[in-house]
């Protein structure tokens, strides 16, 4: 599939299932509309603001999809300076908790200067091609259950109401791994 069929497969999906997204331009430069290739999707979930975002953004051979919680909890997280911790739990995740799905997602604390906490996987147009309906279940369902599933600990540590050490100890209770 070329870059442009993968992007209508994924506006048709979209649409389809009436899953709320918007094109972005995110190259700073005047583009139009049908050269766009950022989606960016809002999903509702039990976590702090109750919405998590994620974003697709198209390149010449491969999807690059991350999904973050709302700024209120990067701005808890700047506020509280507690990146020692957070990044504690984070580490415990990726070493430690792996779930049935077609992607591995990593999550991490981005460096870009608004610190968000963020999954992301990169998928090859290629094995797209191969699984494009699981791909989209991915993208549409599995990273935002994803966040959903550690928004208690991940926000507890951030507004510092619990220490890294009962955060992992509520996520071996909780999630199964």
């Amino acid at each position: 599939m070329t870059k442009y069929e993968i992007k209508k497969y994924i506006d048709d999906y979209l649409k389809k299932y009436n899953i709320n997204n918007r094109l972005i331009n995110d190259h700073k430069k005047p583009m139009l509309s049908k050269d766009l290739d950022t989606f960016v999707i809002t999903y509702k979930v039990d976590a702090p603001g109750g919405l998590v975002e994620s974003d697709i953004h198209i390149y010449k051979d491969r999807l690059q999809v991350r999904a973050y919680y709302l700024e209120a909890v990067s701005d808890l997280c700047k506020e509280n300076n507690c990146y020692e911790e957070l990044l504690k739990v984070i580490n415990f995740i990726n070493a430690n908790v792996f779930f049935d799905s077609l992607y591995t997602p990593r999550l991490y604390l981005s460096t870009d200067g608004y610190h968000d906490i963020v999954i992301t996987t990169v998928i090859l147009y290629d094995f797209f091609e191969l699984a494009p309906i699981e791909t989209m279940e991915f993208i549409t369902c599995y990273c935002p259950e994803y966040l959903e599933k550690f928004a208690i600990p991940i926000y507890a540590v951030v507004s510092q109401k619990i220490s890294a050490d009962n955060a992992i100890e509520w996520i071996k209770q909780n999630v199964s791994y």
